[in-house]
């Protein structure tokens, strides 16, 4: 979902999805022409649009580091500090998709409530206007809610898998500079192996995020 929201949206000449209108920039629409071209043919380099700045591995790396580098000048003791410069460096956006996956599951706990109303107006005999108003409101805020949590549930998914890859991105940077400031003598391992190992890593993190929000929607959703 992320490479895809990414893809150039119009015509075969690479165009930032941003560009796109907030209609088409909510709903995803920007995509519809460059995934049929994808069904026509295989996409080519040129039909991507250039890498946004602030998803550059460059930028992401320099966030990390400036954090990394902002706890050693504090003297900081904590015994995990690139847990902490990761969420000084990226937390602000986790959470802030934390708040849309609330968003959808509000909707998705408000949907079987208006169900209940519609299938109760339905059951009582005869009707009158009244009825019929309150029938046709809940059947629009049905319609609205619906619609919501599946915009909402959507965007989420993007944001986290955006944070997760600008995690994986910054890691990696910020491992590999650090490998080359070590001396040979310094290495326990080769710099193919240690560059193995990085990659690995950061890979498990970059899937971990998508699912870290879970520890607190997870008993919300049982609960209800």
């Amino acid at each position: 979902m992320f490479a895809l929201s990414i893809i150039a949206a119009h015509g075969l000449a690479p165009r930032r999805p941003d560009d796109a209108g907030p209609l088409a920039r909510a709903t995803f629409g920007s995509l519809n022409p460059t995934l049929k071209l994808g069904y026509s043919r295989p996409l080519q380099q040129r039909d991507l649009p250039p890498l946004r700045q602030e998803d550059s591995s460059r930028l992401v790396t320099a966030r990390l580091d400036d954090e990394l580098f902002a706890l050693a000048a504090t003297g900081c003791a904590d015994r995990e500090p690139v847990g902490r410069a990761l969420w000084r460096s990226f937390g602000a956006e986790f959470s802030r998709a934390g708040l849309l996956k609330l968003a959808s599951d509000a909707c998705q706990l408000a949907t079987p409530l208006l169900l209940k109303r519609i299938i109760g107006l339905l059951e009582k005999p005869g009707g009158d206007a009244a009825a019929l108003r309150a029938g046709m409101l809940a059947s629009s805020l049905l319609l609205i809610t619906s619609s919501a949590q599946a915009l909402c549930l959507r965007h989420y998914l993007v944001r986290v898998s955006t944070t997760g890859l600008r995690v994986r991105a910054a890691l990696t940077g910020a491992l590999y500079r650090k490998l080359l400031r070590l001396s040979p003598a310094a290495q326990l391992a080769s710099s193919g192996e240690l560059v193995n190992l990085v990659g690995a890593d950061a890979q498990r993190i970059a899937d971990l995020i998508p699912y870290l929000h879970a520890l607190w929607f997870a008993p919300l959703q049982v609960a209800a």
